[in-house]
């Protein structure tokens, strides 16, 4: 029985030897992760719903838009719909002449060797890695297949997402930042008749702040999730630990209260947010530009100051109306404001006049045109209920172009304190109404995220509209109603959380207004060059919108022109010509067919067939210039230049937009 220590001490010794062993390959995985890592999780649940939604345009009718992936893929129902689909991408050093490293893990459920073999797929357990881009991809070294298959193990955080190592790819190319900022330092200061002149000094130590900044992000997430409702868009930012950005990342106790639980304001805007840590948030930032911004004329120590009479917690609205700007809002102060009974009167209004002013001098250095005469100015002050009231008018400089029809938009604030909050609003009546809310809020216990905002779109754009004269407004059809898009952010634990949420019906709806809208701006000559055309001139004297939409099914030459230009937008010119051709088998005199078969013979290197096929289209159709401007991009590409600068002439006095920049551009 003595002897049980011995036995002790060895058993303590392989546990240590393993969290040691268990901390080391721990650290390694995360090294061996990639640099920039893709997502795709539930990708047929995915294919389907972008489907469904291109139902709402109009153009997409007859045929899938994920009809390339699919056939790219070979199909999909061989592919896991429970594991990722992982897309990894690694940097060695970078440098100008270094290319990255590519690869692609696709996790089966059964094995699909026509893919596999296309691809030159390397098998794993469960899965295939295909170098990218596919059929120029190199060797798939140990390391990343380590990386993808690691990676693969945890799951997605929606449909789609995006990861990018933000300090280890600023570490990898640590020598190429050093050899520029070397050659920043030998550059002349730079343009004289700049309204603010920033130094190659200055320029230079903004690049070194926003490197240090860099260095402290482990990781940059985005990502999309679809709901059975909802499409959310979500970004994500990890601090490296110890940080002073992970030290700003953190909610305290205080966070997690609120005065704001129970008001809740209706306007196009709503916006709530708890208290955190908003001087230091205010300090990291002037630490790390507040130099240039004073070079600008904006001294951010002077927001420092300001910002220690706030907590962060405040609530409110605002409207866009045909007047101007309607608004409300609560801010929570701290003690040392609520200890000064005039902090608005000696405090608050002078800053905000003082900074005002720098914001005016600011616009017009930049706009001498449209100069402003000041952003702010006083109104008169009055009192509600036994307190003091004081008011600013303002106006947001937006256009100096007097042929917009909207130069500014105009507001007007009313401020006051009670107890610790500050109240702003448009008119004293409205902050009656607010003293009235102040007096019942309570501070309780709050589980909302740090912040929060929604808006109204469908009001929103209907009040920006009716602000714009119709000329500039540009069309007569009605804003759909909407729902609100929300936007929440968190902050915990050296992490920062966003993410946005729409409503399905609403992109469906704006699919189909935006469809309209651009239906109803196209008049005559605005047509593009890949509308359906017919053989018969009799049709040509008929109304052209009875042609609009021809039948997109296998007996139309228009069906197999657009599948065309879907393969070759995807870079399969070999099966875009295969489709124009049939096209023309259909109808022999349908000039955009040729048109877009010669593109993709020169996407080919074919520059023979490339101009024989843009010669039929320009004999079927002479008056197009992107026809000619096309034919002259090829000669170009095939090395003859006299040939191509007559297209480009010819095409330019058509009409060409293309053309008429390239003349302008070589004639310089």
């Amino acid at each position: 029985m003595k002897r049980k220590p011995f036995f002790r001490i060895p058993c303590m010794i392989i546990i240590a030897i393993f969290l040691i062993c268990f901390s080391a390959y721990a650290a390694e995985n995360m090294k061996i992760q990639p640099d920039i890592i893709l997502k795709v999780s539930r990708l047929q649940q995915l294919l389907t719903i972008i489907d469904n939604m291109a139902v709402s345009d109009q153009n997409v009718t007859g045929q899938s838009p994920t009809m390339f992936i699919k056939a790219m893929l070979q199909g999909t129902e061989w592919i896991d719909p429970d594991r990722s689909i992982i897309v990894g991408i690694n940097f060695n050093e970078l440098g100008r002449d270094d290319k990255p490293a590519i690869a692609a893990l696709i996790p089966f459920i059964e094995e699909n060797e026509s893919f596999k073999n296309t691809y030159n797929a390397v098998s794993g357990n469960n899965y295939y890695i295909v170098p990218l881009p596919p059929g120029q991809g190199g060797i798939i070294s140990d390391h990343m297949k380590v990386g993808l298959v690691s990676t693969s193990l945890v799951p997605g955080d929606g449909f789609f997402s995006l990861e990018i190592s933000a300090a280890k790819l600023v570490q990898k190319a640590d020598k190429q930042i050093q050899k520029f900022l070397m050659d920043l330092e030998k550059k002349n200061p730079g343009n004289k008749k700049a309204p603010v002149e920033l130094t190659s000094a200055d320029v230079k130590k903004l690049i070194q702040n926003l490197l240090h900044i860099a260095r402290q992000i482990e990781t940059i997430s985005l990502g999309m999730d679809i709901t059975k409702s909802d499409l959310v868009i979500f970004s994500d930012l990890n601090a490296m630990a110890k940080s002073d950005l992970a030290k700003l990342f953190v909610r305290n106790q205080d966070s997690r209260f609120s005065f704001m639980k129970t008001y809740k304001p209706d306007y196009q805007i709503n916006f709530k947010s708890n208290s955190y840590d908003l001087d230091g948030m205010i300090k990291f930032f002037n630490a790390n530009f507040g130099d240039i911004y004073k070079k600008l004329g904006l001294d951010f120590s002077s927001i420092d100051k300001i910002a220690s009479y706030f907590t962060g917690e405040m609530a409110g609205g605002m409207s866009f109306q045909d007047n101007g700007l309607d608004y409300e809002m609560i801010v929570v102060l701290t003690d040392s404001a609520k200890s000064e009974p005039a902090f608005i009167k000696t405090q608050y209004l002078p800053w905000v006049m003082d900074y005002g002013q720098k914001i005016t001098q600011l616009y017009n250095r930049q706009n001498p045109g449209g100069a402003v005469k000041n952003l702010f100015s006083k109104t008169a002050e009055s009192t509600i209920a036994g307190h003091n009231v004081y008011g600013i008018k303002g106006e947001i400089p937006l256009y100096t172009a007097t042929d917009i029809g909207l130069e500014k938009i105009e507001f007007n604030l009313r401020m006051m304190t009670i107890d610790n909050f500050m109240l702003t609003a448009s008119t004293d009546k409205q902050l009656e109404n607010l003293i009235q809310i102040a007096q019942t809020l309570q501070r309780k216990a709050d589980s909302d995220p740090l912040m929060k905002a929604d808006i109204d779109m469908g009001e929103y754009f209907e009040s920006v509209k009716k602000m714009l004269p119709q000329a500039a407004s540009g069309s007569d059809l009605n804003f759909p109603k909407l729902g609100r898009i929300s936007y929440t952010m968190d902050m915990t634990d050296g992490q920062l959380v966003g993410q946005y949420k729409i409503q399905l019906d609403d992109i469906k709806s704006m699919i189909s207004f935006f469809q309209k809208a651009s239906t109803a701006g196209s008049g005559p000559g605005r047509g593009n060059i890949y509308e359906p055309e017919s053989s018969s001139s009799r049709y040509q004297k008929e109304s052209h919108t009875q042609y609009k939409k021809p039948p997109l099914d296998e007996t139309s030459a228009q069906y197999w022109i657009n599948k065309g230009m879907l393969y070759s937008t995807y870079g399969s010119d070999s099966a875009a010509i295969k489709y124009f051709n049939k096209a023309i088998a259909i109808d022999p005199n349908i000039s955009s067919a040729y048109f877009n078969l010669g593109l993709s013979y020169a996407g080919q290197g074919d520059y023979k067939k490339a101009i024989d096929a843009l010669n039929q289209a320009i004999n079927l159709n002479p008056d197009n210039g992107d026809y000619l401007y096309g034919r002259g991009w090829v000669y170009q590409l095939d090395g003859d230049q006299s040939s191509a600068l007559k297209d480009f002439q010819k095409a330019a006095e058509l009409g060409s937009s293309d053309a008429q920049r390239y003349i302008q551009r070589t004639s310089r």
